[in-house]
């Protein structure tokens, strides 16, 4: 899935920072909900990442650590 995510931070003289982040969730990447193809789960990264995705939220329990690995092979 991927989460688009904006936020105004207002800075010294009234100037105005926008963040915006496009992000990407990588438990699937991690077999977390059924098993995966690394060959496949790195095709979708890159493509998500040449799409504009520009953050993945990961952490260590995707897979104990297999979503971390994957997100290794790309190439992007």
């Amino acid at each position: 899935f991927i989460i688009y995510y904006t936020k105004d931070i207002q800075v010294k003289n009234e100037i105005h920072v926008y963040l915006i982040s496009y992000v990407l969730g990588a438990s699937s990447f991690g077999s977390v909900f059924r098993d995966t193809d690394d060959t496949e789960s790195v095709q979708v990264i890159e493509t998500a990442v040449r799409s504009g995705v520009n953050l993945i939220d990961t952490a260590p329990w995707y897979g104990h650590g297999k979503a971390e690995t994957v997100l290794g092979k790309v190439s992007v």
